[in-house]
């Protein structure tokens, strides 16, 4: 599928070579194709809008077998009917969704090309809100979503446009068009695992469990959170959604680590950011080698990853699990240290 940045882009630079080379010609030429060029600069919105239109039916085309219905009663009163959506992740007909409408139904189906499938839960995580469901009785055909079983971090960038497809309110499948705003890990009081991406797209009742595409077709995530008061929702991106579903569809459940320090964001000397450690849990951490961290330590590297961010820190205990060592590179009183902890559970 052709990128719709570059075909936009592509577009507006034909126009400005074409004003370029008409600026140079007499005027009674340049009056002549003046009245060309004011009749293509009329067509070309047209144009950029119909190409973007025929990019986003083409997506559609291609992803829209991959996505369900989900459905169910709610509990105590079965005639509540409860909406979301969800997509086929793998060849064995796993679909992922999101865990409140399976914590809230009592009974639970899934509607897929006209045709009711009665599920049953696979397991589900209430840290990110993702569950997976299975059907008794497949379809003969359905088309799965590629998720990738080493996940590894690939986030699509602020400002791309990305296209999900949701049942709004038990409706039939339907294209939502929005752009990348923001990657956030806190919102208010709230402290996600990883970090998530936000889309100015205002999610409606039965449409979480949405699958994200880039602009290129590919999946970037699944809608999992809609924030009414800027109009937005969360994504949970590509690679953190492969490790949640894989653990479910492996062990019922996740497990999350705990390192036994916390860190925050500081301004450096220099003025740049730097990360510090700015809380030891003497009772939970565990050394494996190397001296024992001290407040205020500079972290610089974790195993091989760089540290921006204090995000950074958490995106990479998102894919460890207990038992595993984390070397920690920091600067201590301007020396190179390293310090090797071993991983334990997170208790939640």
């Amino acid at each position: 599928m052709r990128s719709i940045g570059l075909l936009v882009s592509c577009v507006w630079f034909g126009f400005s070579v074409r004003a370029m080379d008409i600026s140079k010609l007499n005027g009674t030429v340049s009056t002549d194709v003046s009245g060309a060029l004011s009749s293509q600069k009329a067509d070309r919105p047209t144009s950029v809008l119909c190409a973007l239109s025929a990019d986003i039916q083409h997506l559609w085309n291609q992803q829209k077998d991959a996505v369900v219905k989900v459905m169910g009663t709610q509990k105590g009163n079965s005639e509540n009917l409860l909406f979301g959506t969800g997509f086929f992740a793998d060849k064995e007909g796993n679909i992922l969704t999101t865990a409140t409408i399976v914590t809230e139904a009592e009974n639970l189906w899934v509607e897929y090309q006209g045709l009711s499938y009665a599920a049953t839960v696979v397991g589900k995580d209430s840290v990110t809100n993702i569950a997976v469901i299975n059907l008794l009785k497949k379809p003969e055909h359905f088309t799965p979503l590629s998720l990738s079983k080493n996940p590894c971090f690939t986030v699509i960038s602020e400002g791309n446009i990305v296209i999900a497809i949701g049942c709004v309110r038990g409706m039939e499948p339907a294209p939502l068009l929005g752009l990348i705003a923001g990657k956030n890990i806190v919102f208010g009081n709230r402290v996600f695992m990883t970090t998530y991406l936000r889309a100015d797209i205002s999610m409606c009742g039965g449409e979480s469990g949405a699958p994200v595409f880039d602009g290129e077709g590919n999946l970037s995530g699944i809608l999992i959170a809609s924030v009414s008061e800027l109009h937005s929702s969360f994504i949970i991106p590509k690679h953190a959604l492969a490790r949640v579903f894989n653990d479910i569809v492996q062990h019922k459940s996740v497990v999350y680590c705990s390192a036994g320090f916390s860190a925050r964001g500081q301004l450096s000397e220099a003025g740049g950011k730097e990360v510090i450690i700015s809380a030891i849990d003497a009772q939970k951490i565990k050394y494996s080698a190397g001296e024992p961290l001290q407040l205020g330590d500079i972290i610089v590297k974790i195993d091989t990853q760089n540290i921006i961010n204090e995000s950074d820190i958490a995106d990479i205990l998102f894919f460890k699990r207990p038992n595993d060592t984390l070397t920690i590179h920091v600067i201590r009183n301007g020396k190179a240290l390293q310090v090797a902890i071993f991983l334990s559970e997170k208790v939640l």
